[in-house]
């Protein structure tokens, strides 16, 4: 990346998306597009372009971290994407819609957003209202990005056990083994707002052990307590039984040892979030499950149409001649390959 930079390529943000193999040719580590051509197969510079359309499809939170608005890290951009997502209703043009929207929202509108002070709200306002970084979001629109609610904002969006709350979890969570974050994407999932400090605002703290300041400050400003059990209830699964909706729940070692299989490299806070993406999309799946299909008709094809098949008719197939055209090696009739094992292994 730097060295595009340097050469003037990469400015901004939506430049990586309008990359060419001619821009990555001769690139440290890339290879040339000539000798890549040669292997015919694929090679760093296709993977880094079919990578970037990849990403072209963004959840709006993530595309508001990465503009680097100063104060907003990932639980603001949240809070702010959750905001937006109820003002603006989905269908035609949403990427474009929910921008503008941003763009016009003032101090105090943002102010409302729980989690979003006034040096934050004026920081995101200041960004946006900037001659480099206010046209930021719309550049990335213009070369294809799309914006999309996260699955936790669609999910919450409906409503939930937790609707209305605005809740900061504290402590460590014992019983349940939930992380920070899996108990921030589950009161999303509920319903509720998550928030990093027990504010004016705060409605709902959720202390585990070793609860520290956070619990004094609720208790100064009368904000409902509830402990791990009470959270679990809220969520709709008691303590005690806990266990059932951990069964598919992936541990932390589970998630690093899969990274070991994939050979890949990933930092302690990487295996965190790819843990509670992971467990957000099974809690998803069990979700499904509790629907009742007891009135729907079993089914093996779920598209209601015959198949099509041809006629079970002979053909004349191919001679062994054009068969074994483009063998290596052949013997008579049949190809000819490389022993597997010697005669020696074979006695």
């Amino acid at each position: 990346l730097q060295q595009l930079v340097d050469r003037g390529r990469v400015r901004r943000l939506a430049d990586l998306f309008t990359l060419t193999a001619g821009d990555l040719d001769g690139l440290d580590r890339m290879g040339s597009v000539a000798a890549n051509a040669k292997k015919g197969s694929a090679n760093r510079i296709d993977n880094v372009l079919r990578e970037l359309q990849r990403r072209k499809e963004q959840e709006l939170w993530r595309v508001l971290v990465a503009l680097g608005i100063r104060h907003v890290g990932e639980t603001t951009a949240r809070d702010l994407a959750l905001e937006l997502s109820r003002r603006v209703a989905p269908g035609g043009d949403w990427s474009r819609r929910v921008a503008a929207a941003l763009r016009e929202l003032t101090v105090e509108e943002l102010t409302s957003v729980s989690g979003v002070g006034a040096v934050v709200g004026e920081s995101i306002v200041s960004y946006f209202a900037g001659s480099g970084t206010g046209s930021a979001l719309n550049d990335l629109i213009e070369v294809g990005v799309t914006l999309n609610p996260s699955a936790v904002v669609v999910a919450s969006g409906g409503g939930g056990p937790l609707s209305g709350e605005v809740v900061v979890v504290t402590g460590t969570l014992v019983v349940s083994g939930l992380s920070r974050r899996e108990a921030q994407d589950r009161i999303r999932v509920a319903g509720g707002v998550v928030a990093d400090a027990i504010t004016s605002k705060t409605t709902l703290l959720v202390a585990g052990e070793k609860a520290g300041s956070k619990r004094a400050d609720a208790e100064r400003l009368g904000v409902r307590i509830v402990d791990e059990a009470g959270f679990l209830a809220l969520l709709g699964a008691s303590a005690a039984g806990g266990s059932d909706s951990r069964m598919s729940k992936l541990t932390r070692a589970e998630v690093e040892k899969v990274a070991a299989l994939a050979r890949l490299g990933l930092t302690g806070d990487e295996v965190e979030k790819l843990q509670g993406d992971l467990n957000l999309i099974l809690e998803q799946w069990a979700r499904l499950a509790e629907v009742d299909t007891s009135s729907v008709p079993a089914s093996a094809q779920t598209i209601v149409q015959p198949m099509p098949l041809r006629d079970d008719t002979a053909h004349p197939s191919l001679s062994v001649d054009a068969a074994l055209q483009n063998a290596p090696s052949r013997s008579g009739d049949f190809v000819r390959v490389q022993a597997i094992l010697s005669e020696e292994a074979d006695g």
